[in-house]
């Protein structure tokens, strides 16, 4: 019996040693991991702050994009007058103007233009003076326009109005019609037109074409900016489902395990609280600190209430996610305390550590935190 006794011991006395071993492996693998994470890490601030940089050279060069554009404009004959001015504005575009056309001739030269092969950033329709512009042609215009961007200047002159009430209410219905108000730019500049209220004075036809250019800009400035501030968000959004887990060897034990499900996530193991509290100090002061927060401490790290209410002032904006062992009343919003419920056959032969029950347990609590 006492051979027994002794060989039983024995076996204990490996375990404990296997175990001490297989812990320090992974302290040593968490501390590579992490230098990895702070490299991303500055990597990653590297190219975000390259990528809005990038929006402001875009904006700069974006007139220049405007004026490269192959504009495709199809008209009657108040786009036939300044035509020579819409080439000067935009080099790389095509026009088709003529006086009298309506909405309806208007599908049959667009047709033509794209058999004939010619190809557009986008379209600019100056129609709606010559007739009523009805749904059936607008539709066999943006038939042919597909995906392309629409500008449609509206019309002015008093017996169009109806015309410009009509085409607002069909670019409701489609997202890539911009209505041009060449209506309130003329208001604007009362010399520009002649006395029937339509047509151009020649003083009037480069500001008619720099006014389609500078909308356009517009146009794409304003997606630009939405653009830029969808992806600041996304970053945002991005770096608050970042977790960062917080724990000395209750964590150590399970890293392979949450390593391989939150490859994202950062990984800190502090051996004692003064550590974690200075620590959480430092990183809180180079607004480093990722929104999601899991602590998973075991009870040799003594971590008591008082010291978690200072963690807990340290990180009030942030959600914070506490494994505890024991019984632990925190009553703050960001904060829910996971108790681990655990009996005397959940730890090893040293009644500290956890077996591998016990750690899956602990796995488990962990991923139905974070699969709500």
């Amino acid at each position: 019996y006492g051979l027994y006794q002794f060989i039983i011991l024995k076996d204990h006395t490996k375990e404990m040693e296997d175990l001490k071993n297989s812990l320090a492996q992974k302290e040593e693998i968490i501390k590579q991991k992490q230098l990895e994470y702070k490299q991303k890490q500055i990597e990653e601030e590297q190219k975000w702050d390259e990528y809005i940089k990038s929006f402001d050279v875009d904006e700069e060069k974006l007139h220049d994009y405007v004026t490269n554009m192959k504009i495709v404009g199809v008209g009657d004959s108040i786009m036939l007058d300044p035509i020579n001015s819409l080439y000067k504005a935009f080099p790389n575009g095509y026009f088709d103007a003529k006086i009298s056309r309506s909405t309806c001739a208007a599908v049959d030269v667009l047709k033509n233009i794209k058999e004939f092969g010619i190809k557009w950033d986008a379209l600019v329709f100056n129609l709606g003076t010559n007739g009523y512009p009805n749904d059936k042609c607008k539709n066999g215009l943006m038939e042919l326009a597909g995906n392309s961007k629409v500008f449609w200047l509206n019309a002015t002159g008093a017996d169009y109005s109806n015309n410009n009430s009509e085409l607002e209410r069909y670019a409701k219905g489609h997202s890539n019609i911009y209505i041009l108000d060449w209506v309130s730019e003329v208001k604007n500049n009362s010399g520009y037109l002649y006395a029937d209220g339509v047509h151009l004075k020649p003083h009037a036809f480069n500001p008619y074409a720099n006014f389609i250019k500078n909308e356009i800009y517009k146009v794409l400035l304003k997606e630009r900016n939405e653009e830029k501030e969808k992806n600041i968000k996304d970053a945002i959004d991005n770096k608050e489902d970042k977790i960062t887990f917080y724990g000395n060897d209750l964590l150590t034990n399970i890293y392979d395990n949450l390593q391989e499900k939150y490859s994202d996530a950062k990984f800190e193991v502090n051996t004692n609280k003064e550590e974690l509290i200075s620590y959480l100090e430092a990183e809180v002061k180079d607004n480093n600190v990722n929104d999601i927060l899991f602590f998973v401490f075991d009870k040799q790290i003594k971590l008591e209430r008082e010291d978690y209410e200072k963690i807990i002032e340290l990180c009030k904006d942030k959600t914070i996610y506490i494994i505890s062992e024991k019984e632990l009343e925190l009553n703050h919003d960001n904060v829910k305390v996971i108790n681990l419920s655990l009996n005397k056959e959940d730890y090893t032969y040293d009644k500290v550590h956890l077996n591998s029950e016990a750690n899956s347990k602990l796995l488990s609590l962990i991923e139905k935190v974070i699969i709500k």
